[in-house]
């Protein structure tokens, strides 16, 4: 996939028309959300008086590859000069059943 970025400028109608000098490569991977569980075996937790317990973790956006530019994305189609990348979120937690 190829996108165009357009080059910017302060002149009206100037330097705005799409010039392949600013075509890139826009082939990525991206993990965006990956989750990790595990149900604890029942003999270990009806010890300590619970009926279920499982134990998760997850990611969201851990990690891209690409050859374009930071801090551009591969996935938006119109770029300005002010874009916020993209957040790294991880979650750990608990499901537990008495």
């Amino acid at each position: 996939m190829l996108i165009s970025l357009q080059h910017i400028s302060t002149n009206d109608g100037k330097n705005k028309l799409t010039q392949s000098r600013y075509i890139q490569q826009a082939g990525y991977i991206r993990a965006k959300n990956i989750t990790f569980s595990y149900e604890l075996p029942a003999n270990f937790i009806k010890k300590i008086g619970i009926s279920r317990m499982q134990v998760f973790t997850s990611g969201m956006n851990l990690f891209e590859y690409s050859k374009i530019r930071k801090p551009l994305d591969p996935e938006v189609i119109q770029q300005t000069a002010i874009e916020y990348p993209m957040q790294r979120i991880f979650t750990l937690g608990a499901n537990v059943s008495f």
